[in-house]
C-alpha cells in the first residue's frame, strides 16, 4: 500500500487523491522507462551488429 504524502493515510497504488485529506498524489509515469529500455536495446543491438560485421 502507498501512503498520502501529506497526512500519511493508506492509499491504493492507483489512487489519484487521498480520501482523508483530498491531496492530489503524484503518479509515476512509465513512458520514460520504456523509452530508455528501447534506447538501450537499440544500442546493444547496434554494437552486436558492428562486432559481427
Amino acid at each position: 500500500m502507498a501512503h498520502c504524502l501529506i497526512c500519511g493515510a493508506e492509499l491504493s497504488r492507483s489512487a489519484d487523491r487521498c480520501r482523508a485529506c483530498g491531496t492530489v498524489q503524484p503518479q509515476r509515469r512509465i513512458g520514460g522507462t520504456i523509452a530508455l529500455a528501447v534506447l538501450v536495446a537499440g544500442l546493444v543491438l547496434a554494437a552486436l551488429v558492428a562486432i559481427l560485421l
